[in-house]
């Protein structure tokens, strides 16, 4: 467990605590991190957690963004074994100190004014989720991410999500409210790679208000390594 700042995890009203999960993405974590550090929403707090990989430079290029941006919390934990990426997000979730929390794989990406609109989503329920633009391993553009809340999706919930997970951990953000209640991630092996879906219809089931905008504020990464390719798996 490595600190890379010395900021009090005490609960922090309008605080988005970021929650970044990271197995092998030393290429592409400094990415992800610069686009938190370029929001138009200063309140903001990162939590990453490292799931026992193998050295890759992201601990160095956590240490480099925290040195960056000393007015904010920024920690680097390590697991001391593979947990998977419930495991990892469970991890930072029992870490973070913010009132909202918002979700970014280590691959991907928001636009600068990300947390901003989704705080406003957040003034009118307690999960919200946006659209996205996938992007390929190099950042370039790769058009729309079809598997988003499309109009035809928002307006067939919540029947749709029954049918398919239609949207991803970063670009969604949800209130402490919804992780105090039901909890975190499950981390049964079995059901790695389709967790979030999991967890998004738990918290529908409990009761909580959900949101959508088809608005494109983040980048998706379509990469070889990325968890969604294993299509298998993910069936």
């Amino acid at each position: 467990h490595c600190q890379a700042s010395q900021h009090s995890p005490d609960m922090s009203p309008g605080i988005f605590s970021v929650v970044v999960p990271s197995y092998r993405m030393g290429r592409y974590i400094g990415a992800a991190l610069d686009s938190i550090g370029r929001q138009t929403h200063t309140g903001w707090e990162v939590i990453v957690v490292e799931d026992c990989g193998p050295e890759d430079g992201t601990e160095r290029t956590v240490r480099e963004f925290a040195n960056a941006h000393p007015d904010h919390r920024v920690e680097f934990i390590r697991h001391v074994e593979n947990t998977g990426v419930s495991g990892a997000r469970n991890t930072a979730l029992a870490a973070a100190g913010g009132d909202l929390l918002a979700f970014l794989d280590p691959d991907d990406v928001w636009t600068p004014g990300y947390l901003e609109q989704m705080e406003r989503l957040l003034a009118e329920a307690d999960i919200c989720a946006s659209g996205a633009t996938r992007i390929d391993e190099h950042g370039q553009s790769l058009g729309s991410y079809i598997y988003g809340p499309t109009p035809e999706r928002i307006a067939g919930f919540p029947q749709s999500l029954a049918k398919s997970n239609f949207f991803n951990p970063s670009f969604t953000v949800i209130r402490r409210e919804v992780y105090a209640k039901i909890g975190g991630y499950d981390e049964a092996p079995e059901i790695q790679h389709a967790e979030d879906w999991d967890y998004w219809l738990r918290a529908l089931a409990a009761g909580f208000r959900f949101k959508f905008t088809s608005d494109e504020w983040c980048l998706y990464r379509e990469h070889p390594g990325a968890a969604t390719l294993n299509h298998l798996r993910m069936s």
